[in-house]
């Protein structure tokens, strides 16, 4: 689509060069249109910051939550939500953010500590069965399937 723009920008620059008298601001105008067109034809970064994320089961693949799900897969002993912030690079309020949300879902099940001397008790959480399959799925990781032509 953005291609398509970039090349009817071209033919109406095309179309004002031919013009007897072009106004210089629409030139201008139109040069700017179009190069904004060809550099975005070339990079697709900003479509992809302005489309929503794809969702698996209701939940959202933001980045965030695609970082706590590779974390969750590495079935890593004693993942609390601290730990699978440090090890997956995401803030401490999006993790919890992120595991309230997969919890729910039923994705993961997380379960208190016994009580211990020092400090609060953590919560630790591993995938279920069906949260496996649905974190591959959300991390496009699964087994692709052939389809017939």
């Amino acid at each position: 689509m953005i291609r398509f723009l970039g090349a009817v920008g071209f033919a109406a620059i095309a179309i004002l060069i031919r013009a007897e008298n072009p106004d210089a601001s629409t030139y201008a105008a139109l040069v700017a249109v179009v190069l904004l067109f060809w550099l975005a034809s070339a990079n697709d970064w900003w479509t992809d910051a302005l489309r929503p994320p794809r969702r698996v089961d209701g939940i959202p693949a933001t980045k965030s939550m695609r970082r706590v799900l590779t974390v969750l897969l590495s079935d890593a002993p004693g993942l609390s939500g601290l730990r699978i912030a440090d090890l997956g690079k995401v803030g401490y309020g999006n993790v919890y953010i992120c595991l309230d949300r997969l919890e729910m879902a039923g994705w993961i099940r997380g379960e208190w500590e016994p009580e211990r001397a020092l400090g609060p008790r953590r919560r630790f959480y591993r995938l279920t069965p069906a949260g496996r399959a649905h974190a591959l799925e959300l991390l496009q990781l699964g087994e692709r399937k052939e389809h017939a032509p």
